[in-house]
């Protein structure tokens, strides 16, 4: 493998695209990551409450909602540059498409959705 100045050339243009990349917000697929923790904690909290006081799952509560966020378009939050305001484009299993708008801050290296 030969090490030309062509090379060297791309590699100092590359390293500060890079290194911006990597000290964006969150990706769409980790919005998606974060959406389905919290979803999972919400599902767990709410059957727990349901175990308490009827003796069993609520029926009501779907155990496994299909959701995807197909798009996503995050900005700082003014006056605090760790939490971003990403507004989100979800599609459920039947194909409905809606948008919602999330506040999402990394928190011990994984992005999370913050509760209002």
């Amino acid at each position: 493998m030969r090490f030309s100045v062509k090379s060297l050339r791309y590699c100092l243009v590359m390293l500060p695209v890079l290194a911006l990349t990597a000290c964006g917000g969150p990706s769409t697929g980790d919005i998606q990551t974060a959406l389905d923790k919290s979803m999972k904690q919400e599902l767990d909290q709410a059957n727990h409450l349901s175990m308490e006081l009827i003796g069993r799952p609520n029926p009501l509560v779907s155990q496994n909602p299909q959701v995807k966020v197909v798009d996503s378009d995050c900005h700082t939050k003014e006056g605090d540059d760790s939490i971003y305001t990403c507004k989100i484009t979800l599609k459920n299993a039947q194909g409905d498409v809606r948008e919602a708008t999330v506040p999402v801050k990394k928190v011990e290296g994984e992005w999370v959705i913050l509760k209002n």
